[in-house]
């Protein structure tokens, strides 16, 4: 009675009959409570600001387990700091949960401030379709490997009713971090007058993840403001998964964000109908892949540009970008604004400074997007900075992209920190791509099946845990890379390099320095890959410059016109492969400028000067073909740095006397003999020096 009420919830669940309706007193309750299969209705006397049901971190806060129906009612409460952790069913469904045919009430309610290790941060429904209506579910999270920060649905069929689901998240990488406010699998919810926004989903799906055939209902549903670290920021569907938008009841999707589809990603066809999205004309960066859509649109929050844009850190997306006079502040709303196709590309201008979350707001990774090139103002003015959240570059599947004059750094990620690349052949000139860090494969660069092209490109310090600390290979990429520095970076195999699984590339004018693994610290090459090595230098690679795995398909490496340290006794095959010695390579210290410092360039009287070669055919493919205004002397150098009289490190002090001397035969080729007479006074010490019409000391 309300003279002598319970001290607990739950004591009043325990004796409550068929019907019986709980009144709860204002107040904060400590307990986790379940309807035990009653149809009993519990309800707070004066809302969810005044009566709250606090799981103390330990167990759902709400439980239905037994089958119960419309008839149970939960209303007028804040559900608080439950924690589904642990194994089944416990690391599901932090604020309620809900399974084995439960269809509850449920109206009222905030739901918040809730975590579950796996599923269903606020809810959880698994097998069951309850009714939830007037519910606020924010700031509930997935602490762990898992789907659904704010609400998980499995194989159920609910129905929202003028609810709002923000500010919940859902963390995780590779096969985790799903669905930031809604995870669907195999279920068919009903969304009314729902607002979904302010969500972050670790992967994929920000505001809703679909899979396994699940087909929500969109009526008058807003969808803004979520984003996701790859696919979908708004939402999500794959697997037979799609989106049935109401035509008459319009719904809105605007301004979320991922590196693809920052509105929708699905590899099924839709019809969307909705009142405002993003922009009226979306391209792939908004809807991928845009051939899955059709569009009925009525507004657009974003107006479009068909022209160049400029971005910087200084600036503001309220102006128009169309000059440096008036840059955006962020390339992410670049991407947003520009207008492009195949017959009409253009490019992103980014001025001096670091592009970052704390300096611009700047979202990670930085996608690329069909027919849009980035270029910046120059190696070290330009400063694409992830802070150690995310990878710096993201490319998928996309089609005739160049990016240029900058600096990527401070990437993390399991694969591709700095550059992350799949199914595209981007362009990357004059770049620094440094300090990142993979906890598995391509601490710099991680290329799949993807042949990209490289020139004037510095590698440095970046590392993986596992393969290709400055670049990864894999699934039959193909690259090549002209004029690249690759130094000071580790892995377990391939410190320099990691090529595996039929993947190629061709180093043209490359320093290899510096690098080490416990495998390869220069070039490591497994599953039938090939390397073509000319004019480069392999140099000071810890422990061996190339390595062989000892399984699987046979590799091949060709090294012509390059400075090999150990030569061939550098290169470890392991029985698994063929090295193509050819002619022009050398075994001799390169007498880097700085080495400790990292100046790679060639001091002036280097072995590797003019020792290269300007033409070079394999197998009737020509891997280098250049003209004499290409490089400066007899033949080009080896290495990444062509020598010239400007870069010479020693002032040559040469007497103006003139002599005239003779030499035979003149003109000659490999040799000539040079005859004089040199007269010097006792005590002195004399030393004939001659040098090139370069300027360079021959040996």
């Amino acid at each position: 009675s309300q003279e002598y009420p319970f001290n607990s919830i739950r004591e009043a669940i325990d004796v409550a009959e068929f019907g019986s309706h709980i009144f709860v007193e204002d107040g904060i309750y400590y307990e986790n409570i379940n309807f035990q299969g009653k149809a009993i209705i519990i309800e707070s006397k004066n809302g969810y600001e005044n009566c709250v049901i606090d799981g103390f971190q330990h167990d759902p806060v709400v439980t239905f387990e037994n089958g119960e129906g419309l008839n149970s009612m939960l209303s007028g409460f804040t559900i608080a700091n439950g924690y589904g952790s642990g194994y089944q069913p416990n690391a599901e469904g932090g604020g309620i949960y809900c399974t084995n045919h439960s269809d509850p009430y449920l109206q009222n309610l905030l739901i918040t401030n809730n975590s579950a290790r796996s599923r269903g941060g606020g809810v959880y429904c698994h097998f069951s379709d309850p009714t939830l209506e007037n519910i606020t579910i924010s700031e509930n999270n997935i602490t762990g490997y898992g789907y659904g920060g704010g609400i998980n649905f499995y194989h159920s069929n609910p129905t929202l009713i003028n609810v709002i689901i923000s500010g919940n998240s859902s963390s995780g990488s590779y096969d985790g971090g799903h669905g930031g406010g809604m995870y669907c699998e195999n279920s068919d919810p009903i969304l009314i007058d729902v607002t979904i926004r302010d969500n972050v989903a670790g992967t994929n799906g920000g505001g809703i993840y679909c899979t396994n055939s699940s087909y929500p209902q969109l009526s008058n549903v807003r969808i803004c403001n979520n984003s996701a670290t790859y696919n979908g920021g708004g939402i999500y569907c794959q697997w037979n998964s799609t989106i049935n938008f109401n035509s008459e009841s319009r719904s809105n999707i605007y301004l979320n964000q991922s590196a693809n589809g920052s509105d929708l990603y699905s590899d099924q066809i839709i019809e969307v109908y909705v009142d405002t999205f993003t922009v009226m004309f979306p391209t792939d960066f908004f809807a991928y892949p845009i051939n899955n859509y059709t569009f009925d649109i009525i507004h657009s929050v974003i107006t479009q540009s068909d022209s160049d844009l400029y971005v910087s850190p200084e600036g503001d997306n309220t102006n128009s970008g169309l000059s440096f006079d008036e840059p955006l502040k962020t390339i992410f709303f670049a991407k947003s604004k520009i207008m492009v196709n195949g017959h009409n590309p253009h490019t992103i201008f980014l001025a001096p400074g670091i592009y970052s979350s704390t300096t611009n707001n700047e979202l990670f990774p930085v996608s690329c997007i069909s027919y849009v090139s980035f270029y910046g103002s120059g190696i070290d003015e330009t400063i694409l900075d992830a802070n150690i959240e995310t990878e710096v570059i993201y490319i998928d599947n996309i089609q005739d992209v160049s990016i240029a004059e900058m600096t990527i750094k401070n990437g993390s990620a399991s694969t591709g920190a700095g550059i992350k690349c799949y199914h595209s052949d981007p362009a990357f000139i004059n770049l620094k791509v440094c300090d990142n860090e993979s906890s598995y494969a391509g601490g710099g660069c991680f290329f799949y099946n993807s042949n990209p092209y490289l020139e004037n490109v510095l590698i440095n310090n970046n590392s993986a845990n596992r393969d290709g600390g400055g670049i990864c290979y894999n699934n039959s990429s193909s690259s090549n890379l002209v004029n690249v520095t690759i130094v000071g970076n580790n892995a377990e195999s391939g410190g320099g390099i990691h090529c595996e699984d039929n993947s190629s590339t061709d180093l043209i004018n490359v320093t290899i320095s510096d690098n080490s693994a416990e495998s390869g610290g220069a070039i490591y090459c497994e599953r039938g890959s090939n390397v073509y090595v000319v004019n480069s230098i392999l140099w000071n690679n810890i422990p061996q410059n190339v390595y062989f795995y000892s399984h699987m398909s046979e590799n091949n490496i060709l090294i012509t016109h390059s400075d090999i340290q150990f030569g061939e006794e550098g290169i470890e095959i392991n029985d698994n492969g063929t090295v193509y010695w050819l002619e022009g390579n050398i075994d001799e210290d390169p007498q880097f400028a700085d080495q400790e410092n990292g100046n790679y360039h060639l001091f002036d009287d280097s072995p590797c000067i003019d020792t290269g070669t300007a033409y070079f055919e394999w197998e009737d493919e020509i891997l280098i073909d250049l003209s004499y205004d290409e490089y400066y002397g007899w033949a080009p150098d080896m290495g990444a740095f062509e020598w010239d009289e400007t870069s010479a490190n020693e002032e040559l002090i040469i007497n103006n006397e003139k002599v005239r001397l003779s030499n035979y035969p003149n003109p000659f080729d490999a040799e000539t003999t040079i005859s004089f007479n040199l007269t010097a006074e006792d005590g002195e010490i004399a030393e004939v020096i001659i040098y090139n019409i370069k300027g360079q000391k021959v040996k």
